[in-house]
């Protein structure tokens, strides 16, 4: 069934909401603070406005504030609840919602507005010459449009006059929905997906069963934040972003691959000429072997003037390897104290290696322990 409303909303009484209330344990669902009777509201889960129902399953307790923030936005409960009181009912819901409900669309090729991506970050050893690459989590939100429009305005100021033909020109302008990508609370980049088709009347699960020679493909418009990467090393921002690309794509193509299994689509990533970030980011992917990962690149590089003054990396999605795992090298504790040493890293890497000697310390201690009650 399509992602609209199928339901009215209903007036609660005092007894429902009591009952949701108690159950909750006074809590809110998103922030865990506790609430007297009187703050508390009740939210749906899934909004109504996009198919969401008025059973007990899809209402929970919030503030204010997190009700505010949530407003009609579709999110993951076991990543954006952390006090559900049954978390495993309401997850099932959820699951049977996306399954029952035909979300994609040619502007909506993620079904979920707030989610988190597993990334990674590169750091280069400069004495061991080496590139390491940590696990890290990135944190992507749908932005309203408003959002979206300050943010092109504000990055309208760095391009050439040329490149500012192509930003909109107004709200209404923005027909296709933004994501912001955010690490340790700082944005990174904001990104925009869609499906460029031929036939609009066709639907994008029968689209997609095509080949990579077809004209039809998607296109994803990638963004980065100026005020952010004027504070970091060109070099290193730009593997570093290149890496969450991937991430992004990555989570793209595990929606084409629940709906068109064993298909083949293009994607084509663009950015600014004058983006320098984004730039040196495609050069990164472009460049690195096409085998170590689900991306296989055919490159279109260059200044493209007469398309906005825009850089562009075709690339082919296949929809295979769906657990393939993203291969993680995991550097040595005293390669991580040089780098600390070297570039004053943030503590939390010390925090972990101190972790990881304690448990090692332990582990000895216990050894040793038994070695002596064998003895005796």
């Amino acid at each position: 069934m399509p992602r609209e409303q199928i339901e009215q909303r209903v007036w609660l009484d005092g007894q429902v909401r009591r009952d949701i209330f108690e159950k909750s344990r006074h809590k809110c669902a998103r922030c865990g603070r506790i609430l007297a009777y009187k703050d508390m509201t009740v939210d749906h889960v899934i909004p109504l406005s996009k198919g969401g129902t008025n059973d007990p399953t899809n209402l929970v307790c919030l503030c204010e504030e997190c009700n505010k923030k949530k407003s009609n936005d579709i999110v993951d409960p076991k990543d954006y609840f952390g006090y559900l009181p049954d978390p495993d009912a309401t997850q099932r819901m959820f699951e049977d919602y996306l399954e029952s409900t035909d979300w994609l669309q040619r502007d909506c090729l993620i079904p979920i507005d707030h989610f988190t991506l597993d990334t990674c970050t590169a750091v280069y050893m400069e004495r061991q010459r080496r590139v390491y690459r940590f696990p890290a989590t990135v944190h992507v939100d749908k932005m309203t449009q408003e959002e979206a429009f300050d943010f092109l305005q504000g990055f309208k100021e760095h391009l050439t006059p040329l490149e500012r033909d192509s930003i909109v020109k107004s709200v209404d302008d923005l027909v296709v929905p933004h994501y912001k990508v955010t690490q340790n609370g700082r944005t990174l980049f904001v990104f925009a997906a869609c499906i460029d088709k031929q036939d609009d009347n066709s639907r994008p699960c029968e689209f997609m069963q095509t080949t990579s020679g077809s004209k039809n493909s998607i296109d994803l418009t990638v963004t980065s934040n100026i005020e952010y990467m004027k504070t970091v090393n060109l070099t290193r921002a730009s593997g570093n972003i290149a890496e969450v690309i991937k991430a992004v794509i990555g989570e793209i193509q595990k929606t084409l691959r629940k709906h068109a299994p064993k298909s083949v689509m293009d994607i084509m990533t663009r950015c600014m000429y004058s983006d320098d970030v984004m730039v040196a980011a495609l050069a990164t992917i472009n460049h690195q072997d096409p085998t170590k990962s689900d991306i296989k690149s055919a490159p279109q590089n260059g200044k493209d003037m007469s398309d906005g003054g825009q850089v562009a990396l075709k690339m082919i999605l296949t929809q295979y390897n769906l657990n393939k795992e993203m291969n993680v090298r995991k550097p040595k504790a005293k390669d991580v104290r040089d780098y600390v040493k070297e570039h004053k890293l943030q503590a939390s890497i010390d925090d972990q290696i101190k972790n990881e000697r304690t448990i090692e310390q332990k582990r000895q201690i216990q050894h040793r322990k038994s070695k002596r009650k064998k003895r005796t």
